[in-house]
């Protein structure tokens, strides 16, 4: 599998194959490269509307979810609205594919 290590600003090209990584400059890359073949992690970021504010809130999950999980995720997130006032780090939606959905800015 060959991959762009997106750790640092390096950016370097791995190839990761039986357990084995090549081409990272550090420990991370390494480390990276094995996620992304074996379980790769995604954070899900979108919007919410806010029902009395006629605006959009940012929202991200609190944690990154399994990859495969990003559909199903997003298709919950489609289905939910908030209400002013919001602060950040509010937890809006709770076990969002086994995690929280949180507010990534304030509405008053």
């Amino acid at each position: 599998m060959n991959l762009t290590c997106i750790i640092c600003p390096k950016g370097c090209h791995l190839q990761y194959e039986n357990g084995t990584t090549n081409g990272n400059a550090c420990k991370r890359g390494a480390e990276y490269a094995k996620s992304e073949a074996t379980a790769p992690m995604r954070n899900v970021t979108s919007t919410l509307p806010v029902t009395n504010r006629g605006v959009f809130v940012s929202v991200k999950t609190e944690t990154p979810i399994p990859k495969h999980s990003v559909q199903d995720a997003m298709q919950l997130i489609r289905s939910l609205s908030a209400k002013a006032p919001i602060r950040r780090g509010e937890i809006l939606a709770r076990e969002i594919c086994g995690t929280n959905l949180i507010a990534i800015m304030t509405v008053l």
